[in-house]
């Protein structure tokens, strides 16, 4: 089952980012999608890896990895109130960990962290107030 249709990353997405600096990044064409049912480290959840680009100049592209909850299986036509109960706090994200040390260290043969936001998701997301994490 494709989680696009629920996860609000449309193509033509626009993500605000704050950090490292304030910047936008238009989501622009979807390369995967992993659904991860179990794992012993938590929660159920997804990721996408799309292509985006700026909205002020459609010829800097970069890569947006996007990781975030998913409804444990079976429960993904309940009420949001049901799904919102399955919420959890962000996971530990190994990969913008390692990003952000490397870009600390200004490691020069690593892909630049352009940008990372973690926040809940939405009230009409998959899980309301489950976890999504953006990094460009």
């Amino acid at each position: 089952m494709s989680t696009l249709r629920y996860s609000g990353l449309y193509i033509g997405t626009e993500v605000t980012f704050a950090t490292p600096s304030p910047q936008k990044w238009v989501v622009e064409e979807k390369l995967t999608e992993k659904v991860h049912q179990t794992t012993r480290d938590g929660p159920p959840f997804a990721v996408f890896l799309n292509i985006c680009h700026s909205p002020t100049d459609s010829n800097k592209k970069a890569f947006m990895r996007t990781y975030f909850q998913i409804p444990i299986a079976g429960t993904e036509s309940q009420h949001p109130e049901v799904r919102q109960q399955q919420a959890a706090p962000p996971r530990k994200n190994r990969e913008l960990n390692a990003l952000k040390d490397l870009r600390l260290r200004q490691c020069p043969v690593v892909p630049t962290l352009l940008a990372y936001k973690e926040k809940k998701q939405d009230n009409d997301s998959l899980v309301p107030d489950g976890y999504i994490i953006y990094i460009v």
